[in-house]
């Protein structure tokens, strides 16, 4: 509501712009033609891609919140470091895997 107000009130003359909406199209139109070329047995590899996308847009969002307020307090820069570094592992897949196989067998 308040928002409303806000963009409502007579000083603010621009009309509202939406930059989001073409991202939105451009990335849409990316997933689709990703799935379209997919079979279906190749789900669980198009989720861990798009997931790791997730990682991509985590980092990105972190990065540029830090950038519009660098010296912010300590809550804004412990979440924008956590964002970043969840975000990596995210994106790369890595993340305390432990190194050595086993197939998760039990030793078997």
């Amino acid at each position: 509501m308040l928002l409303v107000l806000v963009h409502n009130t007579p000083q603010n003359t621009h009309p509202p712009t939406h930059p989001h909406k073409g991202s939105l199209g451009i990335g849409g139109a990316l997933g689709v033609t990703v799935a379209k070329r997919m079979a279906i047995t190749d789900l669980p590899q198009m989720v861990a891609a798009f997931h790791s996308l997730v990682g991509l847009a985590a980092v990105n969002t972190s990065i540029a919140s830090y950038m519009l307020h660098p010296a912010g307090d300590p809550v804004h820069s412990v979440a924008t470091l956590l964002g970043t570094f969840i975000g990596a592992v995210t994106l790369t897949g890595e993340g305390g895997r432990g190194g050595g196989g086993g197939g998760g067998r039990g030793g078997v």
